[in-house]
């Protein structure tokens, strides 16, 4: 089946989700800020503060932290569609880093900015740009 993505750019930087390649079943979900922002996070005993995002528009999840990283991006879905948010298996297999509650969705009532929840199970730090491809999603027909 192929479904129609509509979505609608929430900020002046966020990138529209694409398909890697021609055969990708899912498309991408970039990161999107700029120096400044303050970024949400929990850290390992569930305390919650913010992390302002550097002069270079990056950002760093430590280690055993969450955090919800802004997309930029408002889906305008049909009442018979949901958004599936999947983790990248790349980023788990060569940084330990995830999303905790295995998949995300999207229903078609919630009409807010769509926010990356990634959690490091690793002991190092990951870093974090701006325009990082980060979670992998999809339209689904409920």
């Amino acid at each position: 089946m192929n479904t129609t993505l509509k979505v609608y750019l929430n900020h002046p930087l966020a990138v529209m989700p694409e398909l890697a390649t021609e055969w990708s079943a899912c498309f991408d979900l970039r990161a999107c800020f700029e120096p400044g922002d303050e970024i949400a996070v929990h850290n390992s005993v569930n305390e919650k503060f913010v992390r302002v995002v550097d002069e270079e528009s990056s950002i760093y999840l430590y280690p055993k932290e969450r955090m919800l990283i802004p997309t930029g991006l408002i889906f305008d879905l049909d009442e018979t569609q949901s958004v599936r948010i999947h983790p990248r298996s790349s980023l788990g297999w060569k940084f330990g880093v995830t999303i905790p509650h295995s998949e995300g969705i999207v229903d078609a009532d919630y009409i807010h900015e769509t926010f990356i929840l990634l959690q490091n199970n690793s002991d190092l730090a990951f870093p974090i740009a701006h325009g990082d491809r980060l979670l992998q999603a999809e339209v689904v027909e409920n």
